[in-house]
């Protein structure tokens, strides 16, 4: 086991048992491990767990990170959501901790087992994720907003590395699923993913994944006071416009989370770029920023989609054009540039969006 001189991030070697009297032996590289195209990115892996005989994934804090982490209200957050029904179904919490016998007493946290953030899923892809794919994705982030704002906590840092995809109907037991699922083998032991992130490479797309919300590192109790708001901000017109007068809150949530489904389904992944380019349509009308919105969309996913999928009024497996323009009025209302009318987590689960009724992904 060694530091990487240039990601920082531990290096494990395939077959070594780390933890407690060797509890956890490493089979697999997870996606970060050997990459860091997550500003968040950590030296991850793929763990037997030898004391509960289920696999496990395994993040090693790096000694900066593992230096201050007792600053960070993460861990607070974690004990908050922890005592909530439902909890482990909607955010990422670990199922324990333990520490390296390093210079720097590196923390280690196990988890469920866990495939890409919703970053490294479509980074790379442009306006080809299906429609009812993206549909799962925005209600389980909904809902798992919809956890924290019920406890009075703001997440602060809705970002797209902000949500993880989990599998909860993988058999944690069994190593030949574990194995397909991720893709690993025994020329290439680092984990791949299909273009939505629910499987190995060679799985066919589905909806069998459950998304959560992670990073709790900038997360506070609603009412706490927060002294610096520029910490919060993305920069542009990706932020919402009473950030830096009024500070971040329950509604910049659902603003920041707004943005990026806006961004993915135009086929714009970076994070301002498609509000950075439409910023006078934001201080409009919802009515007005909803037929923008349908519109620079409807463009975008029928310019990049392939012709056997192009969007018609018969549908596909693209949205057809009555659920985009019901998709892009949801988005509108998250958008609204007066937080006061801006739609809360509770009014966004109602929206008519979520009733409407996708046609099964190839293959689920």
């Amino acid at each position: 086991m060694a530091v990487n001189p240039s990601s920082k991030l531990y290096e494990v070697e395939l077959g070594s048992a780390i933890g407690p009297d060797g509890r956890f032996k490493i089979i697999g590289f997870h996606h970060s491990s050997r990459t860091t195209a997550s500003l968040l990115a950590q030296a991850t892996y793929i763990a037997h767990d030898m004391r509960t005989q289920r696999y496990v994934t395994i993040i090693i804090l790096s000694d900066e990170q593992t230096a201050t982490y007792e600053e960070q209200p993460q861990k607070e957050i974690e004990q908050t959501l922890r005592k909530t029904q439902l909890a482990e179904n909607h955010v990422l919490l670990p199922l324990d901790t333990f520490s390296l016998d390093t210079s720097g007493a590196n923390l280690c946290f196990v988890y469920e087992l866990f495939g890409p953030e919703l970053q490294q899923v479509i980074q790379g892809e442009d306006s080809s994720l299906p429609g009812n794919w993206i549909q799962k994705v925005l209600k389980d982030a909904l809902l798992a907003l919809a956890l924290m704002h019920s406890q009075e906590l703001v997440h602060g840092a809705m970002r797209l590395w902000s949500l993880i995809m989990t599998y909860p109907n993988l058999d944690a037991t069994n190593e030949e699923a574990v194995r397909k699922a991720y893709g690993l083998t025994d020329n290439d032991p680092s984990a791949v993913f299909n273009s939505t992130g629910s499987g190995g490479e060679e799985e066919e797309p589905n909806l069998d994944f459950q998304l959560k919300l992670q990073w709790f590192h900038q997360s506070f109790t609603v009412g706490d006071e927060v002294h610096d708001f520029g910490q919060y901000k993305m920069g542009g017109a990706a932020d919402p416009p009473e950030l830096m007068s009024q500070g971040p809150g329950q509604r910049t949530d659902i603003w920041y989370l707004a943005g990026m489904i806006t961004n993915f389904i135009s086929g714009t992944i970076a994070d301002s770029f498609f509000l950075d380019d439409h910023q006078e349509i934001l201080a409009d009308s919802v009515s007005k920023l909803q037929e923008a919105l349908y519109t620079e969309v409807h463009d975008m996913r029928q310019y990049m989609r392939p012709e056997e999928v192009i969007i018609e009024d018969t549908g596909s497996g693209d949205f057809s054009l009555d659920e985009l323009r019901i998709l892009t009025d949801l988005l509108a209302h998250m958008l609204d540039a007066d937080p006061a009318t801006r739609y809360t987590v509770e009014q966004a689960l109602a929206h008519p969006f979520f009733a409407v009724q996708r046609p099964a992904i190839s293959g689920n």
